[in-house]
C-alpha cells in the first residue's frame, strides 16, 4: 500500500470564501496538489499540467450530489471524493501527523 501524506488544503473561492480540507493524499494526489500550489484555475499564466491539477482539485472538492461539468474520465472519477473531508471553519481544528499545506483556487 502506498504511503499517504496528510495535507491541509486551502481552496480560495474567487476571494469570497476559503474552503479547507484535511486530506490523506496518495502519491499521485500529492503530485497533483503540489503542482497546483499557489496557483489559480482561472489565471492565464498556468501550464496545461497546472490547469489539469487545479481542475482535479476543483472536481474532488465538489459536492458529489452536484452535476459534474468535466468531460475527462479522471476528473469525473475524482468528482466529490474530498467533499467529506471539508473542515468546519466555525471552530478551531487540529491536524495530527506530518502535514503539508497547499493553497490554490479561483482568482477574484
Amino acid at each position: 500500500m502506498a504511503k499517504k501524506t496528510t495535507v491541509l488544503l486551502t481552496w480560495d473561492d474567487q476571494g469570497t470564501s476559503l474552503v479547507m480540507a484535511r486530506i490523506e493524499a496518495d502519491p499521485k494526489q500529492l503530485k497533483i496538489l503540489k503542482t497546483a500550489h499557489s496557483l489559480y484555475i482561472n489565471a492565464s499564466d498556468v501550464s496545461a499540467e497546472q490547469e489539469a491539477a487545479l481542475s482535479y482539485i476543483n472536481s474532488a472538492l465538489a459536492d458529489p450530489a452536484s452535476e459534474c461539468y468535466y468531460e475527462e474520465a479522471e476528473l469525473k472519477a475524482a468528482h466529490g471524493i474530498w467533499h467529506s473531508h471539508l473542515i468546519d471553519m466555525k471552530k478551531p481544528f487540529a491536524i495530527e501527523g506530518p502535514a503539508l499545506a497547499i493553497y490554490c483556487g479561483f482568482a477574484p
